[in-house]
């Protein structure tokens, strides 16, 4: 589980909100995520894009990635990759943090996508874990060194 989420390319094919996400290096990426709701005022709305890098990792446990500074997008995460307690299996959590660009399309952005955004990372979370569990993983995606 920690491999496939550590090939940040992956994350586009659970994460609905995330059309691309292209490793730069081996601490570093590229997002682009889409901002729609469904409603049609966020459908209307440029996709919007910033640099990340990972800031901590201890592997097959833990990583946190944040936007670099001067990101257009104040982005954060961290995910955790626990031994499920008396069962097989693997317990995911995850924290992710989205702050909307300044200014007035920023805040009406932040507004539309606050009261959906943890249900979407809640499903996001159950698409990864469905799509683990499936035949229908992808091959891994090579990360380029630095």
């Amino acid at each position: 589980m920690y491999r496939f989420w550590r090939q940040l390319e992956n994350l586009p094919l659970f994460m609905q909100h995330l059309e691309s996400v292209t490793q730069t290096d081996n601490l570093r990426s590229h997002w682009v995520a889409k901002v729609s709701t469904g409603n049609a005022l966020t459908r209307a709305l440029p996709a919007v894009e910033w640099d990340a890098e990972i800031v901590e990792e201890q592997e097959n446990s833990r990583l946190v990635w944040r936007s670099v500074p001067g990101a257009t997008v104040d982005n954060s995460g961290e995910v955790w990759f626990m031994d499920a307690p008396g069962q097989q299996g693997t317990q995911v959590h995850a924290i992710i943090k989205y702050r909307a660009p300044e200014g007035i399309v920023g805040e009406a952005v932040a507004k539309l996508l606050n009261p959906a955004f943890g249900l979407m990372i809640q499903e996001d979370i159950r698409q990864f874990k469905k799509l683990l569990e499936s035949s229908a993983v992808p091959a891994p995606v090579s990360v380029p060194e630095l």
